[in-house]
C-alpha cells in the first residue's frame, strides 16, 4: 500500500496518495516512512531526494519531526541531511534576494536625484516660457488661441515638475539611501573577520570589521592585542 502511495505521488496525485497513507498509518502508527511520504506530499516533490532542493526549514513540519523520531539510524542520517540542506538553499536564497534589493536600491539612488534634477530643470524652463507668454498675450504682442494654449501647457509642464515630479523624485531618493544602507548592513558579507597574531606575544585572535556601503576593499587598520595590550597592524590579507 506504501510503495503504490509513491508510485502515484510520481504522478502528482497528492489526495490520493495521502489517502493510502493514512491507512498505513492506521495500521502502523510509528511507520518513518510513511511520515516521510506525507512529508514529501506537504512539499509537493515526487522523490525523496529532492527534498535536499528544497529552500524550507524542513523542521518546522510537523511530518518530518514523526518521521525522525521513528526513523533507524540511516533512515535519520538521510532526514537531517535532506533538512540541513535545505536549510543552507533557504539562506542563499534570502542572501541572493538581499543582493537583488540592494542592487535595486543601489540603481535607484543613482537614478532618482537625475529624475528629480531635470524635472525641476524643465519645469523652471517651462515657467519661464510661459511667464514670457504670458507677458506678449497681456501686450497684445502675442495674441492668439495657439499662444494661449502653448501657455497653459508650458504652465501646467511647470507646475507638474517644480512642484510634484521634483520633489517626488527627491523623497524617494531620500527613501533609497535608507533602504540601500539597510539592506546592506543585512548582507552577511559586509562583515569581516581578519585574523592577527601579536607581534609581541603571539597570541592570535580575530577582529570584527564592517565594511561601509559599496567598500570593495578593507584599509590599513590596527588592532590591540586582548592579552598584552600590544597595538599592531593587520594585514588584510588574514581575512577569514
Amino acid at each position: 500500500m506504501l510503495k503504490r502511495a509513491f508510485l502515484l505521488m510520481t504522478d502528482k496525485e497528492w489526495n490520493k496518495a495521502n489517502e493510502l497513507i493514512e491507512k498505513v498509518l492506521n495500521i502502523a502508527p510509528e511507520n518513518a516512512r510513511a511520515y516521510l511520504g506525507k512529508l514529501m506530499i506537504d512539499e509537493m516533490v515526487d522523490k525523496e531526494e529532492d527534498l535536499a532542493k528544497l529552500a524550507v526549514s524542513l523542521s518546522d513540519n510537523a511530518n518530518y519531526q514523526k518521521a525522525l523520531r521513528f526513523a533507524d539510524r540511516e533512515q535519520k542520517r538521510r532526514l537531517e541531511d535532506y533538512n540541513a540542506s535545505a536549510e543552507k538553499n533557504k539562506v542563499e536564497e534570502y542572501k541572493r534576494k538581499q543582493r537583488k534589493d540592494y542592487n535595486e536600491a543601489s540603481k535607484n539612488v543613482k537614478l532618482y536625484p537625475k529624475v528629480a534634477k531635470y524635472s525641476f530643470v524643465i519645469g523652471c524652463i517651462s515657467l519661464l516660457i510661459a511667464i514670457v507668454f504670458g507677458i506678449g498675450i497681456s501686450t497684445s504682442y502675442l495674441n492668439s488661441d495657439a499662444v494661449l494654449a502653448m501657455t497653459v501647457i508650458a504652465a501646467s509642464i511647470a507646475v507638474v515638475g517644480i512642484l510634484f515630479v521634483s520633489p517626488v523624485f527627491y523623497i524617494y531618493y531620500k527613501m533609497e539611501i535608507k533602504r540601500s544602507k539597510k539592506l546592506w548592513d543585512a548582507l552577511e558579507d559586509s562583515t569581516v573577520f581578519l585574523s592577527h597574531t601579536c607581534s609581541n606575544c603571539g597570541h592570535t585572535f580575530k577582529v570584527k570589521y564592517k565594511k561601509q556601503e559599496g567598500q570593495t576593499e578593507i584599509p590599513r587598520l590596527s588592532a590591540i592585542c586582548p592579552k598584552c595590550k600590544a597595538k599592531g597592524i593587520i594585514i588584510s590579507s588574514d581575512t577569514e
